[in-house]
C-alpha cells in the first residue's frame, strides 16, 4: 500500500514538472506578413448590400519572399463567412487567391475578419488578417396602399436612407394604432 502511494506521488511530481517545463517554453512570435506577401485587397468594402443576399470577393496574394510558403489554414470570425482556398505550397513569385463569401445576414454596418496562417521552410508562423465591411439593408417594404408612405424617391436619396425613412413612418403608424 505504501509503495502504491509513493509511486502515485512520484508520478504526480513528474507530471507537474513536465507541465511546468512546457509552460515556460516560449512561443515564437509570428513573422511580419508584409515581408512575405503582397495582397491586393486586405480591407475590402462591399458598400451597400441587400440583407440575406450573399456577396463574394477574391483576394489575390503573391509570395514575395525568397522561401516557399504554405497556406496552412484560413480561419473566419463567424459562421457567416466562407473562405475557399488551397493549401499550397507556393514558391517565390507564385500568385494564388482566396475567395471570401459573406452570407449577407447583416442589417446595418458590419465588419468581419479572416486570418490567413502560413508556414515557411523553417516552419515559422506567418499570420495575415483580412477584413471586409459594408452596410446591409433589408428589402424596402411596400406600403399596403402602395403610396410608399408619402415619400418621394429623389435622385439624391439612396436606398438605405429611403429604407430608414420608411421604417420610421411604419413605426409611427404602429404606435398610433397601438394607442387607439
Amino acid at each position: 500500500m505504501k509503495k502504491g502511494i509513493v509511486s502515485a506521488f512520484l508520478l504526480l511530481v513528474l507530471c507537474a514538472g513536465k507541465i511546468a517545463a512546457q509552460a515556460n517554453t516560449p512561443i515564437a512570435a509570428p513573422k511580419d506578413a508584409a515581408l512575405y506577401l503582397a495582397i491586393d485587397d486586405d480591407d475590402h468594402d462591399f458598400g451597400n448590400i441587400q440583407f440575406k443576399k450573399p456577396v463574394a470577393y477574391t483576394v489575390h496574394i503573391q509570395n514575395i519572399s525568397a522561401d516557399t510558403l504554405t497556406l496552412t489554414n484560413v480561419t473566419v470570425g463567424c459562421g457567416c463567412t466562407v473562405p475557399e482556398w488551397k493549401r499550397g505550397p507556393y514558391a517565390p513569385r507564385d500568385t494564388f487567391s482566396v475567395k471570401v463569401t459573406f452570407n449577407g445576414y447583416a442589417d446595418g454596418k458590419f465588419v468581419r475578419t479572416l486570418t490567413l496562417l502560413f508556414n515557411d521552410k523553417a516552419q515559422a508562423n506567418i499570420v495575415k488578417l483580412l477584413t471586409f465591411r459594408g452596410v446591409g439593408f433589408e428589402k424596402l417594404p411596400v406600403a399596403a396602399d402602395n403610396s410608399k408612405d408619402e415619400i418621394e424617391e429623389d435622385d439624391d436619396v439612396d436606398a438605405v436612407a429611403l429604407h430608414s425613412k420608411i421604417n420610421v413612418k411604419t413605426k409611427q403608424k404602429q404606435i398610433a394604432l397601438a394607442i387607439r
